[in-house]
């Protein structure tokens, strides 16, 4: 839905309120942690979740949810893609339920879901002690497998039927939840994901900042 991922949203947060100098040099010193995360991403999501999400380790967690919100015109909003706006009001429209199932802390994910008009949200909360973050999470990763498992249970206590139900899912990580239903979208998908959509006969779509108008 947006052009950007958890790196992104913690930049956004981190660094709201700074100097340009200070943003220099944050991002200078966070550089050096890039090439680990690609590495660690590559081999597996939640390793990357877990790894990435201790950063957060010591910071204020009112400052940074407050940031989170008053930075969500100026860091969400701009990368939100047209069509994905349409797409959850078409499924609005036609009376399904929508969820939104992301892998970013709660913080985040709210205020584009109250923008949204979306209800059901799955993220990841971050622990807090005395009013700091520890840098751990209070579930398991939001990603792979457990993606899956949240919307076969969100499905089972409405009965819903996700043989007829619709996911969207731009990476690898989030094969199993595509998997378990039955209108699986692959939407600017990673080259990997690209080549299991290819195989499967999956749905791809490309959606970007600039692009509007209803799928036909």
């Amino acid at each position: 839905m947006l052009d950007g991922n958890i790196v992104h949203a913690y930049a956004a947060v981190t660094t709201h309120g700074m100097s340009t100098i200070a943003r220099a040099i944050w991002t200078i010193r966070f550089a050096i942690w890039v090439p680990l995360f690609l590495l660690v991403d590559g081999v597996s999501r939640s390793a990357f979740n877990r790894l990435f999400y201790r950063h957060y380790r010591g910071l204020d967690a009112n400052v940074i949810e407050s940031a989170a919100i008053e930075t969500f015109k100026r860091f969400a909003l701009p990368r939100l893609a047209p069509r994905a706006h349409e797409a959850v009001r078409r499924h609005q429209e036609a009376g399904h339920y929508v969820a939104l199932v992301s892998g970013t802390t709660s913080f985040i994910a709210r205020p584009l879901a109250d923008y949204l008009g979306v209800d059901n949200v799955f993220s990841v909360d971050l622990e807090v002690r005395r009013g700091r973050f520890t840098g751990r999470l209070n579930s398991p990763p939001l990603s792979d497998e457990r993606k899956a498992d949240v919307v076969r249970d969100f499905a089972e206590k409405r009965d819903v039927d996700l043989t007829v139900s619709y996911a969207y899912g731009d990476s690898a990580a989030d094969l199993a939840m595509l998997r378990a239903v039955g209108y699986p979208v692959a939407v600017n998908p990673s080259r990997r994901l690209h080549r299991i959509a290819l195989a499967e006969g999956w749905r791809i779509e490309h959606w970007s900042r600039e692009q509007t108008g209803r799928r036909p």
